[in-house]
């Protein structure tokens, strides 16, 4: 057969239609503006503080029978006067109220959201979008077929997830951070590419969304946080940790470590909790944890620590608050340093019930079922 110009016409808008038709998948959510650089310096030089001098009115929660045996709390959030408690290892969500009294119990949960009215919990395994009140009944549910590591309801149509690097069944996820995908399954859109040496990497799985007045995100292997909008990303804050930074040219060259516990470079930085007045950071360095406490007001850091320790056993002035409402710290100790230090529990909430009860209970008997305890206390003027 022979083209003519008019055919060779066709041909040519038929294979372009096709090309663009492969191309427009997925739209890449723009990133709006740029941040403010935080310089956080002579982070190895500074002296450990100890958080139980600024602690106090401490009370306890004691997760007895019902909650079973040997829990590991993975994953705190405090909402709605309500614990929200993952086992990641058992795929289960318990609730609590602030007196330690289970409210419900939720299973196949690999990573969950609450709202002011909702509770969303997901299987990453199947792709099941559970959502209930937040007591924990059921209203619904959805069937996605992404598969991440994390992720926030965004609003009642859109779920944010955070890829961790993994390829999925879509074949780009790998190389963006963020996926924006419709309650009905449908993949919207990428935001925040992951730089090509970066790629194919499992990021860890911790969390790396909060709610504040809005979601807000920190990136993988980096140190900015971003404002997420159903338009636009939004960066706020860049930690410059000069010489701990870790910047792409240093991580090709580390690239193979089966281990970065003692990497001397910033990892894991995530904005953990937030306060009317502060955001609370936390990261680790060569194996050990620290935190960073900044003001709302002028964006600066008012505290910062570097543990004196990695064994979280050590004592109170190691540990890392872990959630935060209604002017309540959260953290979870083990039995072993709840134990150890059970003299400076009594005296850190001295003059309140708890500490009557403390001295009464036959503690020993609490703990035999292995399950941590939770702490819940205030920090002066935080």
């Amino acid at each position: 057969m022979k083209i003519t110009p008019f055919n060779d016409s066709i041909i040519f808008v038929v294979l372009l239609a096709a090309v663009l038709l492969g191309c427009v998948n997925v739209e890449k959510q723009p990133i709006i503006g740029k941040p403010k650089i935080l310089s956080i310096n002579d982070i190895n030089k500074r002296p450990p503080l100890s958080l139980s001098r600024l602690a106090y009115d401490l009370r306890y929660l004691f997760l007895n029978e019902e909650f079973g045996k040997n829990l590991v709390i993975d994953q705190v959030v405090s909402a709605n006067d309500i614990l929200y408690l993952l086992d990641k290892s058992k795929k289960k969500l318990f609730l609590t109220n602030l007196t330690g009294r289970k409210i419900s119990e939720l299973t196949g949960v690999t990573c969950f959201d609450v709202t002011n009215d909702k509770l969303y919990t997901y299987n990453s395994a199947n792709g099941m979008m559970i959502v209930s009140n937040v007591f924990g009944q059921l209203k619904g549910h959805y069937r996605l077929g992404f598969r991440g590591v994390d992720f926030m309801s965004l609003n009642d149509s859109t779920f944010v997830f955070y890829t961790g690097g993994i390829i999925t069944a879509d074949k780009e996820s790998n190389r963006y951070e963020l996926a924006f995908v419709s309650k009905n399954g449908e993949l919207k859109e990428f935001a925040l590419p992951i730089s090509e040496v970066k790629q194919g990497i499992n990021y860890a799985p911790i969390r790396r969304f909060t709610r504040d007045n809005g979601l807000f995100f920190i990136s993988g292997l980096g140190t900015t946080s971003y404002q997420i909008s159903e338009q636009y990303l939004k960066p706020l804050l860049k930690f410059d940790f000069e010489e701990s930074m870790l910047t792409d040219s240093i991580f090709e060259t580390f690239k193979e470590l089966e281990s970065y516990s003692f990497f001397p470079y910033v990892l894991n930085l995530t904005n953990k909790l937030n306060t009317d007045k502060h955001k609370f950071f936390n990261f680790t360095l060569r194996g050990v944890e620290g935190y960073i406490f900044v003001s709302k007001k002028d964006s600066k850091p008012i505290m910062i620590n570097l543990k004196s320790s990695a064994d979280r056993t050590s004592d109170f002035n190691d540990l890392i608050p872990e959630a935060y409402n209604n002017s309540l710290f959260v953290s979870i100790v083990d039995k072993r340093r709840f134990q150890k230090n059970y003299e400076l529990f009594l005296k850190m909430s001295s003059g309140s019930r708890q500490s009557s009860r403390l001295q009464n209970v036959n503690y020993q008997n609490v703990l035999r079922n292995n399950n941590p305890i939770i702490l819940l206390y205030k920090l002066r003027g935080i």
